[in-house]
């Protein structure tokens, strides 16, 4: 009888091993199948994040002008179509030789709009010239010029990012060109 009960107690503290085994595996699976869940969400925050400063062009209101301050450049660029098949305009104004007589040519583009890796530009702070380097991840590729109006063709690559005064914030080529060659590379910051 005492074998029996030796027996039985064996069993039990063996049953109860196993049990502890199987709560300690579904833990270990749980806690895994956790760590899994928490890893998949990372993965899909990292593509997110990976183009942190992107600007996210269907919530904006079309067309977006930004209006130009200074000399020797555009008086605006106004951007059309973003979701759709988005095109450029850029007015300036051209001083004519009959009384000062100002004109305004009209140029239409093409865009290309692409996500692209984060990058760092210097630019030149619309609000009071100062450089300052932004990061970006909107970038905005001019085209064929659809309505051609002055010898002034344009071409290159603008980019687009959120301000901290919330609203967006467009960086040109700086098309008036005065700057000394260790800044050749700085970019205009147009605001809306």
């Amino acid at each position: 009888s005492s074998a029996n009960h030796y027996s039985s107690s064996t069993e039990t503290s063996s049953s109860n091993k196993l049990k502890e085994a199987s709560e300690s595996a579904s833990t270990t699976q749980a806690s895994s199948k956790s760590k899994n869940e928490v890893s998949t969400n990372v993965e899909e925050t990292n593509s997110l994040e990976a183009t942190p400063y992107a600007v996210d062009l269907s919530s904006l209101n079309n067309p977006l002008v930004f209006n130009f301050k200074g000399m020797n450049v555009p008086t605006s660029i106004t951007l059309e179509n973003l979701n759709s098949t988005p095109t450029t305009t850029f007015r300036t104004k051209l001083f004519g030789a009959e009384n000062d007589q100002v004109k305004e040519a009209i140029n239409k583009y093409e865009l290309s709009i692409n996500t692209i890796p984060t990058k760092e530009i210097r630019i030149f702070s619309a609000a009071d010239n100062s450089i300052r380097t932004v990061k970006v991840n909107t970038e905005l590729i001019l085209g064929t010029n659809i309505s051609p109006n002055d010898e002034q063709n344009r071409s290159g690559t603008l980019y687009l990012f959120n301000n901290k005064n919330g609203s967006i914030s467009l960086i040109t080529p700086n098309y008036a060109g005065n700057v000394t060659d260790d800044q050749k590379d700085v970019m205009l910051e147009v605001i809306q």
